[in-house]
């Protein structure tokens, strides 16, 4: 459950892998124009609408609400975890009938703030303060990875109904967003999204209970829901992503990876 003084700003979402924000061609019925911010603030909405925070404010909810500020490493080694063997048992058929349990379950559960996804071009402010500016339609996407040979569409299905976890909905704004921020001079910039993200690491067992194997294990990413003025988004903050010098590529300023 979000803070009451909070309802984050979020992105109406699609789905894909990487860390990235998809501006969309098609024209939006309505523009929702926000607030410009500077690089000591991020942009949330609540129940006022759209309003700069400072980044300590914004660091004391994502406490509050038990969101880590650092995206975990992807563990590799428990997705690796499975018996790659378990399909070539030799038993009999009758063994095989008697054991052919399946059972499905989630291991651990992480909160966090994902990286930059970018939202506009890069800025360079050589000698003067400049101003981004931009208008735009947005898809983002959640994720799932699965290992073994296991049905990653019965696992998404289990999800779902187990903990409403939806990893293959596709959302995109309603509205296109206007945003603006100011780079400072000497310095390049540009403006990102940081959503709340969820992740759940999973098993999938098989055989008779107490000599169950693992033959598959998952990693499912999905974007938090918030809404806003009856519109469903995800959860998250806009800020203004910026570093000295003018630099050809701009490091992402939470993650790693260059926006460009």
């Amino acid at each position: 459950m979000l803070s009451s003084n909070l309802l984050a700003f979020c992105l109406a979402t699609a789905v894909a892998a990487l860390p990235t924000l998809d501006p969309r061609n098609d024209e939006a019925s309505n523009i929702t124009v926000l607030p410009e911010i500077d690089a000591n603030h991020v942009l949330v909405s609540g129940q006022n609408g759209w309003e700069p925070m400072s980044i300590e404010a914004y660091t004391a909810i994502l406490k509050e609400n038990g969101v880590s500020l650092d995206a975990p490493e992807v563990d590799h080694e428990f997705l690796a975890a499975f018996d790659a063997d378990a399909a070539n048992t030799t038993e009999s058929s009758l063994e095989k009938r008697q054991c052919s349990n399946t059972a499905m379950l989630i291991t651990r559960t992480e909160r966090f703030v994902d990286w930059d996804l970018q939202m506009s071009p890069v800025v360079i402010a050589r000698n003067r303060d400049m101003t981004i500016s931009i208008t735009q339609t947005y898809t983002v996407t959640d994720t799932i990875t699965v290992n073994g040979g296991f049905n990653p569409t019965v696992i998404t299905g289990w999800l779902t109904a187990t903990v409403g976890a939806s990893v293959s909905r596709s959302w995109a704004t309603a509205t296109a967003i206007a945003i603006g921020g100011t780079v400072s001079a000497g310095s390049t910039g540009a403006m990102v999204v940081n959503p709340w993200k969820t992740r759940r690491y999973g098993q999938v067992l098989q055989g008779c209970i107490g000599s169950q194997r693992v033959v598959s294990t998952f990693m499912s990413d999905t974007f938090e829901q918030g809404s806003y003025n009856g519109v469903r988004w995800i959860n998250g903050a806009i800020t203004l992503c910026e570093r000295r010098g003018a630099l050809n590529q701009l490091p992402r300023c939470h993650g790693s990876g260059f926006l460009s």
